[in-house]
């Protein structure tokens, strides 16, 4: 088992340097799955035999039935590009190692620049792919991030209800959102951390955000709004879910319109007859 772990690490390591300098614009599906498998091997291979058999029931037992692991090998419909935006030490990394490998660890190194998972659900009964790229929240990192939001599909803006400071910031990162994009940018806002905001350290006069006071900056900002924990694993995936069933409405109703506006531009084009 143990040469066969080698074989394969051999392999992607072989695959990795063939696709160094691919643009992520450029990739297949195929692909972007392929870097998936790459940054995951490693450390799954080492921590999952080492597993016991009860975490391993626990993992089992919380899996949603739309985010089934097989569904990765299964070809999607569509597939969507989401950036996780918010300032440093929100908890985008916790959050996107929780929705994609149900995982949590307390202590997480900084993101630098940007990193990449990918995740397919079944959304309705329909597979889609998501790219999500996790964007660093240092201010020196911040025009690497910017860039990300040109040609994003959604994107899940965390702020940590613990933190008035990453509140206050979220008007900033969505105009850097509608500055760097063409679009209208759908935007769920995630109230990360709900597992620290306790009564009893509320009552102590520590400064948290409640829950309306983020639905009131949510609706001020035209975003939608959830609050989630990425160690209780609550609203995780019902964030991510909510986001893609909201993309997925917006393109089929775009698909729409430009079928009309096809069909008035062929109408127009006609020329009248003779008599």
């Amino acid at each position: 088992m143990i040469q066969n772990i080698d074989e394969e690490l051999s392999m992607f390591a072989h695959q990795r340097e063939s696709d160094e300098d691919v643009d992520e614009d450029d990739m297949t599906i195929g692909e972007l799955q392929r870097i998936k498998e790459m940054t995951s091997s490693g450390s799954d291979l080492e921590t999952d035999t080492e597993s016991t058999f009860e975490e391993r029931k626990e993992k089992e037992g919380t899996t949603d039935q739309n985010t089934i692991d097989n569904l990765d090998h299964v070809q999607p419909e569509r597939m969507y590009k989401l950036v996780l935006a918010g300032d440093a030490a929100v908890g985008k990394s916790s959050f996107i190692l929780r929705l994609c490998r149900n995982r949590f660890y307390a202590s997480l190194n900084a993101t630098l620049g940007v990193d990449f998972q990918m995740k397919t659900m079944n959304v309705d009964g329909h597979i889609i792919a998501l790219q999500l790229w996790d964007t660093a929240g240092q201010e020196r990192f911040r025009s690497i991030a910017k860039s990300y939001f040109r040609r994003v599909d959604g994107v899940l803006l965390l702020y940590d209800v613990t933190s008035e400071s990453s509140f206050l910031n979220v008007r900033d990162w969505v105009e850097s959102i509608k500055d760097s994009s063409n679009k209208q940018v759908p935007i769920m806002l995630c109230g990360n951390k709900t597992d620290l905001r306790k009564p009893t350290s509320m009552s102590n006069g520590r400064g948290f955000v409640t829950t309306e006071q983020g639905d009131r900056l949510a609706k001020e900002i035209d975003a939608f709004f959830i609050e989630t924990s990425a160690r209780n694993n609550t609203n995780i995936t019902e964030a991510v879910l909510n986001l893609a069933r909201q993309l997925r409405s917006d393109e089929d109703q775009e698909i729409r319109n430009g079928g009309v506006k096809l069909s008035e531009n062929a109408d127009s084009k006609k020329k009248p007859g003779c008599c």
